[in-house]
């Protein structure tokens, strides 16, 4: 028996485990599953990431040490995980793919310095 009701929507994979938190949870998340892949070696090991929340739209940045990403490839590869990632935790309409939970902005740069100076300028900076 159909009631009418229809959902029109995907939904990620970890959706159902994160459907009653906040966005500021979910940029949590997010960054707990970064660590995770950069401590596996999915993700350069020298990098350092910054999750930002504005309105509805999470911006992942992604700097990587010279030498780490050698090739545009290789950032579009980092790119896409971090996509892959942050599309767990979100829906997306299956007919009006402007229907989502949070828009995801993705930067990989590459950097002049060391981990340690990057971390450090990121915390005093």
């Amino acid at each position: 028996m159909d009631f009418g009701l229809r959902d029109d929507r995907w939904y990620g994979t970890f959706y159902t485990q994160s459907s009653g938190d906040e966005l500021e949870v979910v940029c949590g998340r997010i960054l707990r599953d970064l660590r995770a892949d950069r401590k596996e070696g999915v993700l350069p090991r020298n990098s350092v990431y910054t999750v930002v929340l504005i309105g509805r739209t999470i911006t992942v940045q992604v700097f990587v040490t010279p030498g780490t990403v050698e090739s545009a490839s290789a950032k579009d590869g980092v790119r896409n995980r971090v996509r892959t990632i942050g599309d767990r935790y979100n829906w997306i309409g299956k007919v009006n793919t402007s229907d989502v939970r949070y828009h995801l902005k993705v930067s990989v740069s590459e950097v002049r310095t060391s981990v340690t100076g990057l971390a450090a300028g990121g915390l005093f900076g």
